[in-house]
């Protein structure tokens, strides 16, 4: 697998897990108001993407100076 790819392939599951996760919290949100509840979802998501992200790149790196 390549290295984007892997990054990517961590990045969205890391976002997935994250939305899954905070769904109690969305809920509470979004009965709040209906706009808060979608900023709130946007900044998790994209958040927690880059979040994973940055957690393949590691592994990435890692990967790269144990292989040679």
């Amino acid at each position: 697998m390549g290295n984007f790819k892997r990054m990517h392939v961590i990045g969205g599951s890391v976002a997935l897990i994250c939305l899954i996760l905070q769904v109690p919290n969305y809920w509470k949100v979004m009965e709040e108001n209906f706009l808060n509840g979608l900023k709130f979802a946007a900044e998790l998501a994209i958040g927690s993407y880059l979040l994973g992200c940055v957690l393949g790149l590691s592994v990435n790196l890692i990967l790269v100076f144990f292989r040679k």
